[in-house]
């Protein structure tokens, strides 16, 4: 279980990121808006972009950013905890799909599968 500290206005807060990757934006992030208060919680690019629309100014509950990702804005601090969390157990768990699959498929590469070789370049 994640514990996310205290965000003052205008902190945030970043989970996880993707099995083998760093810094690609994709990890879930809950952030806090300097203006506002509210919380946003998404992945780590999109609550970039969320806190300079004009629509967490409105009572959406959540909107999309970039054509395809969604955010969700909360008033207080329980819910968005509560969402920040699932995304990252979420996230957790298909990290630890991916990391068994990649030993599997190390396994067979050093076996002599030269396919599996191959797909070890994917992780």
């Amino acid at each position: 279980m994640i514990t996310v500290p205290r965000l003052p206005k205008g902190r945030g807060f970043r989970g996880p990121e993707w099995y083998g990757c760093c810094g690609t934006g994709a990890a879930p992030c809950i952030r806090r808006s300097t203006f506002t208060g509210k919380y946003v919680v998404g992945t780590e690019m999109s609550t970039d972009i969320a806190l300079s629309d004009r629509r967490i100014l409105s009572n959406k509950r959540k909107f999309e950013v970039m054509g395809c990702r969604t955010v969700f804005v909360y008033k207080t601090r329980k819910p968005a905890v509560a969402k920040f969390q699932a995304l990252c157990e979420e996230q957790l768990r298909v990290n630890e799909e991916m990391r068994q699959e990649h030993r599997r498929e190390l396994e067979a590469a050093q076996a002599g599968d030269i396919g599996a070789a191959l797909r070890c370049g994917d992780f």
